[in-house]
């Protein structure tokens, strides 16, 4: 009898998440990305199953009224004939929870001006390193700027003290 009590619970939370999902996708909203010269584009997850991608552009993206998380971001910049890449996957910062209202146009400001910092951590006698690339909205982009012909050469690193001597030269290992 329990049983059989907990699995009609289960159908009716089921069916009514069903509705709520078909009622508000009639209600549509925009997302526009606001990044001015710098082709944007990323992938949304709304919900446990769907994805939705937006770009930067002109005019903003209608989509269902709903909730929506980053996935992935990519912003690209022409300079000089090359297109210059850089990627980002998380942590979002401010972007972490989208919420596109019905009827209202939500604006997304991701990218430029980046804070770049390092994260420092002692284990043993090692010292890691690790460049951070924070956009304006709190989101972390990878450090390695790519191209059509492929990744940038690994960044460099010096360490100097107040005079100016170099105490530690080395490059960036990833992995």
């Amino acid at each position: 009898m329990k049983q059989k009590i907990v699995i009609a619970g289960i159908i009716i939370v089921v069916i009514v998440i069903v509705v709520l999902q078909i009622l508000q996708s009639n209600q549509t909203g925009y997302i526009k990305i606001d990044t001015p010269g710098i082709k944007t584009r990323m992938s949304l997850r709304r919900g446990w199953w769907s994805e939705q991608r937006v770009s930067s552009g002109v005019e903003p993206i209608e989509l269902p009224a709903l909730k929506y998380s980053p996935r992935r971001i990519s912003l690209a910049v022409q300079k000089g004939g090359t297109e210059w890449v850089i990627s980002g996957f998380g942590p979002w910062g401010e972007l972490a929870k989208i919420k596109v209202k019905k009827d209202r146009t939500t604006v997304l400001k991701p990218g430029p001006p980046f804070d770049v910092k390092t994260n420092v951590r002692k284990r043993g006698q090692s010292l890691s390193i690790s460049p951070l690339v924070i956009g304006q909205a709190g989101e972390h982009y990878d450090v390695r700027v790519r191209t059509r012909r492929g990744p940038l050469p690994v960044p460099k690193l010096k360490i100097v003290d107040e005079s100016g001597k170099v105490l530690v030269s080395d490059k960036f290992r990833f992995g």
